[in-house]
């Protein structure tokens, strides 16, 4: 009796020969490679744009408003940071003084403090007042500028006093 006939065998067929890989071998040398491709484009990228539009500033800057304590005048202001052609970075504080009361005030030294992320002092310094009294409803500004102060300060406070 005779059975079904065996499949054609190929000629060049070796059941012991090496099998291919399914997928191919990862080579981290070639990723960690294209990684440092990847960031050296990025940081390049970063510096070229600082080169062309300079540094980013603080958000919107620094503002702040309210009431100066023992004093029935109020302040508001902002800061904003610049780099000279020097180098050096350049703080400059202007704002507004003015008195809500129907008697005319004193006006004190104003000081400046900047603050951490954290709230914390890193800086301050006193700026002069722009008048030594304000009439009833009247107001004044007030223009103030700081060179080298800390890169870390995110927050601008103002109030009345002298500087520590």
């Amino acid at each position: 009796m005779l059975g079904p006939a065996p499949a054609a065998e190929e000629e060049d067929f070796d059941a012991f020969a090496h099998a291919p890989p399914f997928r191919a071998r990862r080579n981290p040398a070639r990723m960690w490679t294209i990684a440092a491709l990847v960031a050296a484009a990025l940081m390049l990228a970063a510096t070229v744009a600082v080169s062309i539009w300079g540094v980013p500033r603080l958000g919107a800057g620094f503002a702040m408003t309210g009431q100066a304590a023992g004093t029935a005048l109020r302040i508001d202001g902002r800061g904003s940071r610049q780099e000279m052609a020097s180098g050096n970075a350049l703080l400059t504080v202007s704002g507004r003084i003015w008195n809500p009361t129907d008697r005319v005030q004193p006006v004190p030294p104003i000081r400046a403090e900047l603050r951490d992320a954290g709230g914390r002092p890193v800086y301050s310094w006193s700026i002069a007042p722009p008048v030594t009294q304000l009439q009833p409803s009247q107001s004044a500004t007030f223009n103030a500028a700081e060179v080298d102060v800390p890169a870390g300060a995110t927050q601008l406070h103002l109030a009345f006093g002298r500087a520590v």
